[in-house]
């Protein structure tokens, strides 16, 4: 028996106020958001003006993850209210109304969601990092550009989602084939964008000290790295002291001009050795292939859970928003811990390699130093950072170095 059409008076009515209801609450979430990063500035700053230390910089980063975790949940909620609203003004869904609610709950929401919090954040966050003086001369424009540009990063990854889900539906055939064909795309994608990405971000260029480009010359073709580019970035805005490796076919070596003045031959090679460690163990490739696993495990785990959540609560949650979630949470905890891994495989390399372990630890220690890094950042930090502390590298350096018994 077919259903009897509603009013089309009331069903635009109804739409009305559903676009007004959808913008009034990411008004709100938004300010929210921003209301929460303003505390964490205020706590912090005052933590800071009390002690004049490093406790601050590790509260700062204790506060945003939190800030991270509680955005989060905040959007995955918003979107289960704004489905029953959707139910509730519009009782007797039709075809256009249930497509124009879906098509902005899947397709515009999650991202007008993180670039708005994420970049008003950031103009809050600013003014943190510079009292905590972990910004010196980058202005605020540049700056909220910056994470701008992070987080549209971070987007494109669910537009190729999109793009996947419109393509698939189009093309049954071979479903499967074209599953496998798109992680590798999107991972593809990622990798080249995020090379271009810190190339921007980092204005870097190509090395001009000529002793520089000549050792590190020198230091790859010891070690048979062919066809890689060398480039350095200033550091003396962002205070960013540290060395980069980047692409899979295409080899790179980024490294901050601060150090090609402030470590001696010996650190500066075991700095760049540790680099061409991570090429030499193919670590690029194996994170390239980790994003093409977790893009197919994650798109099955987000359309059994949006399964689950229509079954329990008659609502079709889009598997886009189930799959943002998955991915921040994988950032956040799964790739920062094969990222501790592989720079413990590099530190390994550079004793390996012959190269002392003092003049290696000397170089980490210069380097943590440089960048207000305390030896020990505590348990929950270093589960949520892509290298390990100070403290236990150096442990695992001289643990190494014992068993060859050097």
């Amino acid at each position: 028996m077919n259903k009897t059409l509603p009013n089309t008076d009331i069903l635009d009515k109804g739409i009305y106020m559903l676009e007004i209801f959808y913008s009034l609450s990411l008004v709100v979430i938004i300010l929210v958001n921003i209301s929460i990063a303003e505390l964490i500035h205020r706590r912090v700053i005052k933590s800071y003006d009390s002690s004049k230390s490093t406790k601050a910089h590790r509260k700062l980063r204790h506060l945003q993850y939190m800030h991270v975790g509680i955005t989060l949940f905040m959007m995955f909620l918003s979107v289960i209210v704004l489905a029953l609203s959707t139910k509730t003004l519009i009782p007797d869904i039709q075809d256009i109304a249930a497509g124009k609610s879906r098509f902005f709950l899947q397709n515009i929401y999650p991202f007008l969601y993180f670039i708005i919090i994420w970049t008003g954040s950031s103009m809050i966050y600013y003014k943190t990092y510079r009292i905590l003086e972990m910004i010196t001369d980058e202005t605020k424009s540049e700056w909220v550009w910056k994470k701008f540009l992070e987080i549209t990063f971070v987007m494109f990854y669910f537009f190729i989602i999109l793009v996947r889900r419109h393509f698939s539906e189009e093309t049954r055939a071979y479903n499967w084939i074209l599953e496998v064909s798109f992680a590798l795309f999107t991972a593809t994608l990622l990798n080249v964008c995020y090379v271009h990405f810190l190339l921007l971000t980092l204005r870097t260029e190509h090395i001009r000290d000529r002793n520089a480009n000549h050792m590190i010359t020198y230091i790859c073709k010891k070690h048979s790295i062919e066809n890689c580019l060398y480039f350095q970035f200033p550091s003396i805005k962002t205070k960013m002291y540290n060395a980069y490796v980047l692409g899979i076919w295409s080899k790179k070596i980024l490294i901050s001009d601060y150090l090609f003045e402030h470590l001696s031959r010996n650190e500066f090679e075991a700095i760049i050795t540790h680099e061409i460690g991570h090429l030499k163990k193919h670590h690029q490739l194996k994170q390239f292939l980790l994003i093409s696993f977790v893009w197919l495990f994650f798109r099955d785990i987000a359309s059994y859970f949006g399964i689950i959540f229509e079954n329990m609560i008659g609502l079709h949650i889009s598997t886009l928003v189930i799959q943002l979630v998955f991915v921040l949470i994988s950032t956040l905890l799964l790739f920062p811990y094969i990222s501790r891994i592989h720079e413990r495989h590099a530190d390994k390399y550079v004793v390996r390699s012959g190269i002392s372990k003092e003049d290696l630890v000397s170089a980490l220690q210069k380097l943590y130093n440089f960048n207000d890094i305390h030896s020990f950042i505590g348990c929950l930090n270093e589960k949520l950072s892509t290298h390990p502390s100070l403290e236990n590298r150096i442990k695992y350096i001289n643990e190494f170095a014992e068993s060859m018994g050097k």
